[in-house]
């Protein structure tokens, strides 16, 4: 088998994997044994250009709209205050 047909066989398994992810973790809503999620999916290709992912992540996330640039600072801010918030043991 040729590297490029592995990869492919890989890929499409690493795919079909994050698609049955929100299957295997449950249902979302909440429950005494499960954290509440929602799932964004990212397909890198068929955005317009990286920056996209940014503003995309960040609407879900808040449900507000910024600029790429914003977007990357603002999910900075947001990500670092919930990891300071974090007790290390």
């Amino acid at each position: 088998m040729a590297f490029e047909q592995v990869t492919q066989l890989i890929l499409s398994k690493i795919t079909e994997l994050l698609k049955k992810l929100p299957e295997l973790l449950g249902s979302g809503e909440e429950d005494d044994d499960e954290i509440p999620y929602t799932v964004l999916s990212l397909n890198g290709m068929t955005l317009p250009n990286p920056r996209t992912a940014y503003t995309r992540l960040y609407k879900h996330i808040t449900q507000k709209d910024a600029t790429h640039s914003h977007a990357v600072e603002l999910l900075n801010k947001l990500f670092n205050k919930r990891a300071n918030r974090r007790k290390t043991t």
